[in-house]
C-alpha cells in the first residue's frame, strides 16, 4: 500500500472555468539578458531569481500584460511567429511563477503546484541561512580580478587537474613520513587558546582563496565581473564574490566554477599540507592547524547532501532537478530495493543508485573521520587546557569557550550522521519486509440482473459505446460490483493488471512513483473515469497506483470474461478490441495517464492508427515536430546525426512512445526513428491534444504537473 507522505503532490485540479479568467503579469523590475551560449536569462528584482527563457519562448512574455485572460494567452500564444503550445506555455508560466516573475496567480497557487511541489522563498534566503551566511558588499574589492587577461579556457581543466594533484601530493608525502594520523587531528592534543585562532585564520584563508579563485573565473569567462563582498560563513569571516551571476551561466560555466572551488579548496590544503611537512617543524604552527582544517572543509565541500561544489558538480552532469530531494528520497524508498534485484534496472535508476551510493560512501567516512580523529582530538585538546590553562582564565577563555562549543557541533553532526544511516538502514529493511499490494474489495459480486441500469452509464466508455442495447448489458452483466473503503487500494502500481475497472461512486486518486521514489499524485478520478484498460488484452503491470479517496464502487471486468463475452457475441468484435488497444497503448503514455473519460474519448477520436513496414522511416531529426507515436506492436530503432555520422542510440518496443515533446513543446525532432520491425503505430497529431486542453484548463494543469518533471531539464529552472 502507498502510504501519504511529504513528497506527494496532493494540490486539487483547479476549476476550468476560474482558470480561464486569471490575468497573469510580468512583475516589474524584470531585467532581461543573453547568455554567452545566446539564451534570454530573465532576473528578478534583487537578482534573488534567475530563469532561463528558451527559443521560442520570448513571444510568450510579451503576452504577459495583465490585460489578458488565461485562455486569451494560450490562443494568442499558438498564433505566434514562433507558435508556442498550451501545455508549454503552462510549463513556463508555471516556471516563473515559481520564480516570483508573474503576478496575478495568487489565487491558482494551490492548482499550479500541488502540495508535494516545492516554491522558492517569498523573500529570497530564510532568516536563517542569512544567519549563517552573512553577507556584506565590498564593490572595491572587485578590482582585484577585474585587469588582467582571461585565462584560455583550455587550461582550466589542467589548471584545476594541478591543483588536485597538489593535495594528493600533500597527503601521499603525509603518509610517507608517517604523519597522516597526526594530519588529521587540527587540534594536535595542544593548548585551545593557541590552536583555535589558527584553525580560524586557516579556514578563512582558504575560504578567502575558493572565493577569489571562483571570481577570476567567473571574469575569465566573460561573465559579468561579481562584487565583492564580506562573509561571514558559519561565524568564519572571509572575502569572496557573490556568485549569483552563476546561475546566468551556461552548462559549461557552471561546471567550471564549480571545480574551481573544488580545486582551490585541494591547492590551498595541498600547500599547507607540504609546508607543515617541510617548513613547520613539529607540526603545532599554522601551516599544520591550517591543512587539518582544510582537509575537512574538503569533506564539507564534497558532502553530496548539501550545497557545496560537489553538489552542483553532480546536479549538472546529472541535469536531475531538485536532485537532493530525489536523491534523500531514493535512499529511503529505493536503494536495497535495487541493490537485491535480480532483473537489469534502467539507466535513470543506475544513475540514482550511483548518486546513493556515493551519498552512503561520504556519509560513513565522515563517520569515520569525525569519531576517530577529529572529535577525540578536540576533546584532549579540551582536557589538556583544563589541566594545563595557559593563564588565570584558564577555561573561561574565549578560546576555550569556543573550543567548547566546536566540539559540541561536531558531537551534533556526528549524532546526525549516525542517526541517518540507521534511518536508511531501517527504512531500506521496511521497504524489503512490506508487501505493497492492492487491497482486496469489502465486496465483491456479479452484476447480473443489475445490468440494464448500468447501461447508459457504461456508455462513457469509449470502447463500449459503440455497442447496441443488447451486447453492452451482456458485457455489463459479466462485470463485478467492488466495494472498496477509505484509503483502500484498488490497483497498486507494478502488480499485473487483472481487471479493467470503472468508477461507479465515489472519488480516487492517481499515483505515480517516480525512478527516485517519489510519490506524484496525477490526478483525481471522478465517478465515471476509468482505468486499466490494458488488463483486458494481456497482463501487464501496473503504470500506476489507484486509491480510494472515501468509500467507492467499482465496477470491474477481468481479461477472460472479457474476451469470453466478446468472442461470443454478435457485434464487430475487431472493432471493440481495435478501440481497447488504442485505449490502452494510450493509457501507457504518461502524459495521457492523468485523463478521464471525456478527454480519453476526445483523444481516441481523433487519433489514427498506422502500420509501417521495416526500414520505414517515422520522423527525421531536426524536422518540425506535430504528432507523437505509440507502438502498438513491432519495435523501431533511434539514430542520431546523418549519414556516415548517423549512431544508434537505442531501440522502441510495443508500448514505448516517441515524439511526445512535439506536443509538450512543438520543437524540432531531436532524433530520427525507423521502423526495425513491421509496426503498428498509434499516431496523435499534436492539435488534438491542443484543442483537448484549451476545451479543460484542469486536465491541462493535471498534465503539466508531471510533464513538468520531463521536461525540467529542456524548459531549464
Amino acid at each position: 500500500m502507498q502510504s501519504a507522505n511529504p513528497n506527494e503532490a496532493t494540490g486539487a485540479l483547479p476549476d476550468s472555468a476560474a482558470m480561464a479568467d486569471l490575468r497573469p503579469r510580468l512583475v516589474d523590475g524584470l531585467d532581461r539578458r543573453k547568455n554567452p551560449d545566446g539564451e534570454l536569462i530573465l532576473v528578478g528584482p534583487g537578482r534573488r531569481q534567475y530563469m532561463t527563457i528558451h527559443e521560442g519562448e520570448e513571444g510568450v512574455l510579451d503576452l504577459l500584460d495583465g490585460g489578458r485572460s488565461f485562455s486569451t494567452l494560450l490562443e494568442d500564444a499558438r498564433s505566434l511567429p514562433v507558435p508556442v503550445r498550451p501545455l508549454a506555455v503552462m510549463g513556463l508560466v508555471r516556471r516563473l511563477f515559481g520564480a516570483q516573475m508573474v503576478a496575478g496567480l495568487e489565487d491558482a497557487q494551490g492548482a499550479l503546484f500541488g502540495a508535494g511541489e516545492r516554491l522558492p522563498r517569498q523573500h529570497g534566503r530564510s532568516p536563517a541561512r542569512r544567519l549563517l551566511d552573512a553577507r556584506l558588499p565590498v564593490p572595491g574589492l572587485s578590482l582585484l580580478i577585474a585587469p588582467g587577461k582571461p585565462i584560455p579556457e583550455r587550461s582550466w581543466p589542467l589548471l584545476q587537474r594541478a591543483a588536485l594533484a597538489v593535495f594528493g601530493v600533500g597527503l601521499f608525502a603525509a603518509a610517507g613520513a608517517g604523519r597522516l594520523l597526526e594530519f588529521l587531528d587540527p587540534f594536535g592534543g595542544t593548548h585551545l587558546e593557541v590552536r583555535v585562532p589558527l584553525i580560524y585564520l586557516g579556514v578563512a584563508a582558504l575560504l578567502t582563496l575558493r572565493g577569489l579563485a571562483r571570481g577570476w573565473m567567473a571574469a575569465s569567462m566573460g561573465l559579468r565581473v561579481p562584487a565583492g563582498e564580506l562573509r561571514v560563513l558559519f561565524g568564519v569571516l572571509h572575502l569572496g564574490f557573490d556568485d549569483r551571476e552563476r546561475r546566468a551561466a551556461t552548462r559549461a560555466q557552471r561546471l567550471g566554477l564549480a571545480w574551481t572551488g573544488i580545486a582551490s579548496l585541494a591547492l590551498g590544503t595541498g600547500l599547507a599540507t607540504l609546508a607543515w611537512l617541510f617548513l613547520d617543524d613539529g607540526g603545532l604552527g599554522f601551516a599544520h592547524a591550517t591543512a587539518a582544517a582544510g582537509f575537512y572543509l574538503m569533506l564539507a565541500d564534497a558532502m553530496p547532501y548539501g550545497r557545496g561544489d560537489v553538489w552542483h558538480v553532480v546536479g549538472i552532469h546529472t541535469a536531475v532537478p531538485d536532485l537532493r530531494r530525489r536523491g534523500a528520497t531514493f535512499l529511503l524508498r529505493r536503494t536495497l530495493r535495487n541493490l537485491m534485484r535480480n532483473e537489469p534496472i534502467g539507466a535513470i535508476e543506475r544513475m540514482y543508485l550511483a548518486v546513493a551510493s556515493g551519498w552512503l560512501a561520504h556519509a560513513v567516512a565522515s563517520l569515520y573521520l569525525l569519531s576517530d580523529f577529529l572529535v577525540p582530538g578536540a576533546l584532549r585538546a579540551v582536557m589538556e587546557t583544563v589541566r594545563h590553562p595557559a593563564g588565570a582564565e584558564g577555561l573561561a577563555s574565549p578560546e576555550a569557550v569556543v573550543a567548547l562549543i566546536l566540539t559540541l557541533v561536531m558531537l551534533v553532526i556526528l549524532l546526525a550522521l549516525a542517526v541517518g544511516l540507521a534511518v536508511v538502514a531501517v527504512a531500506g529493511v521496511w521497504q524489503l519486509m512490506r508487501n505493497e499490494q492492492s487491497t482486496p474489495p469489502t465486496r465483491s459480486e456479479r452484476v447480473g440482473d443489475a445490468a440494464d441500469d448500468l447501461v447508459e452509464e457504461l456508455r462513457r466508455v469509449p470502447f463500449m459505446a459503440a455497442l447496441d442495447d443488447e451486447g453492452l448489458a451482456g458485457l455489463v452483466a459479466g462485470m463485478r460490483h467492488e466495494t472498496h473503503d477509505d484509503a483502500a487500494i484498488i490497483v497498486q502500481q507494478g502488480e499485473p493488471g487483472d481487471r479493467f475497472c470503472f468508477l461507479h461512486q465515489g472519488e480516487a486518486e492517481v499515483l505515480l512513483e517516480e525512478e527516485s521514489g517519489l510519490i506524484h499524485r496525477l490526478a483525481t478520478l471522478q465517478a465515471g473515469d476509468f482505468f486499466g484498460e490494458i488488463a483486458l488484452l494481456r497482463e501487464v503491470g501496473r503504470t500506476a497506483t489507484v486509491r480510494a479517496l472515501g468509500p467507492v464502487e467499482v465496477l470491474s471486468l477481468d481479461r477472460e470474461t472479457f474476451i469470453t463475452l466478446v468472442e461470443s457475441s454478435n457485434f464487430g468484435t475487431e472493432d471493440v478490441l481495435e478501440q481497447v488497444r488504442n485505449a490502452a497503448f494510450l493509457r501507457t503514455v504518461p502524459v495521457f495517464q492523468t485523463l478521464g473519460a471525456d478527454q480519453m474519448r476526445s483523444l481516441l477520436a481523433g487519433i489514427s492508427v498506422e502500420d509501417r513496414a521495416e526500414g520505414d522511416l517515422v520522423i527525421r531529426e531536426g524536422e518540425p515536430g506535430e504528432v507523437m507515436y505509440v507502438i502498438r506492436e513491432g519495435a523501431c530503432d533511434v539514430l542520431r546525426g546523418t549519414g556516415d555520422e548517423e549512431q544508434h542510440v537505442g531501440r522502441l518496443d510495443e508500448g514505448d512512445f516517441f515524439g511526445e515533446i512535439a506536443l509538450l513543446r512543438g520543437i524540432a525532432r531531436t532524433a530520427t526513428v525507423r521502423v526495425n520491425e513491421a509496426a503498428t503505430l498509434v499516431r496523435v497529431p499534436a492539435d488534438v491534444l491542443d484543442d483537448m486542453l484549451l476545451a479543460d484548463f484542469g486536465v491541462a494543469v493535471g498534465l503539466q504537473r508531471f510533464a513538468a518533471a520531463r521536461l525540467r531539464d529542456l524548459e531549464g529552472r
